[in-house]
């Protein structure tokens, strides 16, 4: 098949057919040079910022058996969220079941599909959304808190919305209102995050840009240590959560077959030492 090559590319190439001598620094320059900054609008990413089930006892076993009606969980939203996604999902407290891959609230949304919950007995449940940790404190030990009316649902089961509220400092608690049912709390938050300004040479995310990289690598004009070099340039600084997060997705889309084992195995390169902290 017949390729067809951008200008870089083209000019790389002349200057190598040239006999000019052609520096893996001079190729990575270029590719670099070739690359637009990234604008702050362009592009919102999703992230899975929580996918676990929590046991909430009834009324009843938090009276006399010491279990626990109320539950807190802490918010970890990224500081440049747009917006942020949650489905909750109550079941029975014995119920056994978790959404397969293709199922989860974060594939959905990266595929478009619609969001898909289930209606699954009559525990009426309060989530309540909390910016203040005196609050979910309160809320804790059954004494009067605020929360944010928007993003709380109350009187409800199984539910699903989306919010703006963007706080380094939000809880969600979760209430069972009945007497002498536990539940088993399915709770699932996806937040769509903004590209920060960055420094080009630091951080671009071009495909355009890879594309160079990987067909230079394949005419044999950089060997798979300069593709490497190359491919770390481009990668995002991130968290050891935001890594272990990332390297948990793209095993995701390994086992369902949307990424190739060599892709993964190069993200595996890059997210390791971040999770090891040996960056």
């Amino acid at each position: 098949m017949k390729k067809i090559f951008s200008l870089s590319i083209f000019i790389l190439l002349s200057k190598f057919s040239l006999g000019q001598k052609v520096t893996f620094q001079s190729i990575l320059t270029d590719i670099l040079n070739g690359a637009k900054q990234i604008q702050e609008d362009q592009v919102l990413t999703p992230q899975s910022i929580y996918n676990q089930s929590i046991i909430v006892n009834s009324v009843s076993n938090a009276d006399f058996s010491g279990g626990q009606c109320r539950k807190v969980i802490k918010l970890n939203i990224p500081r440049n969220t747009v917006k942020w996604y949650y489905r909750i999902t109550v079941l029975d407290v014995n119920q056994k079941f978790s959404y397969p891959p293709n199922e989860t609230l974060f594939y959905n949304l990266v595929n478009k599909k619609s969001i898909a919950g289930f209606y699954t007995n009559d525990i009426s449940m309060n989530f309540f959304v909390m910016n203040n940790s005196g609050d979910q404190s309160n809320f804790l030990l059954s004494r009067p808190h605020s929360y944010i009316p928007n993003s709380s649902n109350l009187k409800s089961n199984s539910t699903f919305g989306i919010s703006d509220i963007i706080s380094e400092n939000l809880w969600l608690g979760v209430e069972n209102m009945h007497y002498t049912k536990g539940a088993n709390v399915i709770i699932e938050i996806v937040a769509y995050t903004r590209a920060l300004k960055v420094n080009p040479q630091e951080t671009i995310q071009s495909k355009k840009q890879m594309s160079e990289a990987k067909e230079l690598f394949e005419l044999g004009v950089i060997d798979k240590n300069q593709y490497d070099s190359i491919f770390r340039v481009f990668s995002p600084k991130l968290t050891r959560e935001e890594a272990l997060i990332k390297l948990k997705e793209a095993k995701t889309k390994l086992d369902l077959g949307q990424l190739s084992q060599i892709d993964y195995d190069n993200l595996l390169k890059i997210y390791r030492p971040i999770i090891q902290n040996k960056q």
